[in-house]
């Protein structure tokens, strides 16, 4: 049987060097506002989640994969849908992931109809727009069905 104190000096430390001075202090910060109760904790959450990120090829690593995943946040119109948000009775998260089911009911399945979507201009989408009540009794599936039902 392995004591407790064995077992803690087998596991690995991890240390690393900062390189920007205030990176202590916005920890600190971060980690007081989050529900973890330790710095531990804090970053081994932290860890785990970047390593679990889905990686698009084998030749890069999770964290080049987290800063794509940045990369690609940060060039959202973040403003916009933070502005939507509000009126459809979503915080940012659901109007985020609305946005996207929106917009994939309406893109093609099948590749090669993509490129004839594309090319057609003269056809106006007819999109339903519930009112702001409607939204109490419309699910997302059940305004996503409407939506794509009509515009067939």
């Amino acid at each position: 049987m392995v004591d407790s104190k064995t077992a803690a000096g087998r596991r690995p430390n991890l240390q690393f060097a900062y390189y920007d001075s205030t990176l202590p202090n916005r920890l600190a910060d971060d980690i007081s506002r989050s529900s973890f109760s330790t710095r531990p904790k804090y970053l081994n959450a932290l860890l785990e989640k970047v390593l679990s990120l889905p990686m698009r090829t084998s030749t890069s690593s999770h964290i080049d994969e987290f800063f794509v995943w940045v990369e690609l946040f940060e060039s959202l119109p973040t403003e916009r849908i933070w502005q939507l948000a509000p009126t459809q009775n979503r915080n940012f998260d659901q109007m985020l992931k609305h946005l996207l089911e929106v917009a994939l009911s309406y893109y093609p399945e099948n590749p090669q109809l993509s490129a004839v979507a594309r090319g057609v201009h003269s056809h106006k989408v007819n999109i339903h727009q519930p009112e702001l009540a409607d939204y109490g009794r419309w699910s997302d599936l059940n305004y996503l069905s409407a939506v794509h039902h009509r515009s067939s």
